[in-house]
């Protein structure tokens, strides 16, 4: 590894320091915090292409002046999801976990998601289903 003529480590090596004679300790990069491993998982089936939108979602897009294009673009640009307990009255037995999205699309336009995690039937991988899609209302 090359040292920078400051003595710095380029930015993610492992930075070296000189201690006793010849002898070098080897320091592990910074680590940079993981992303929500259901998040990766969503992102990954939309990317793949193994989702798809309800007609209220669609609705919602279509009265706020979305596509479904600027959703998953919003998906695919989202830093973290919350995960809530379904409460609909029609969920019978297991209550199913939703994910909200909150992020902003490639041109900048906040949009709220809302989906859930389904196999369905005929398919062996799982398909994100989104429930809601439309702009964003942030409170600051």
């Amino acid at each position: 590894m090359e040292l920078w003529p400051d003595g710095a480590a380029p930015i993610g090596e492992p930075k070296l320091t000189v201690r006793a004679r010849n002898l070098f300790l080897v320091h592990p990069p910074a680590r940079v915090a993981a992303m929500d491993r259901r998040l990766v998982q969503i992102k990954r089936l939309v990317a793949a292409g193994l989702y798809d939108f309800t007609m209220k979602a669609d609705i919602e897009c279509a009265t706020d002046g979305l596509t479904r294009a600027d959703v998953v673009e919003s998906i695919l640009s989202a830093q973290f999801v919350r995960v809530k307990n379904s409460r609909s009255p029609w969920r019978q037995g297991r209550r199913e976990k939703m994910y909200i999205i909150d992020s902003f699309n490639f041109d900048g336009v906040p949009i709220y998601s809302k989906g859930v995690l389904r196999r369905l039937t005929g398919h062996d991988s799982q398909f994100y289903i989104l429930i809601s899609g439309k702009r964003s209302i942030r409170s600051d």
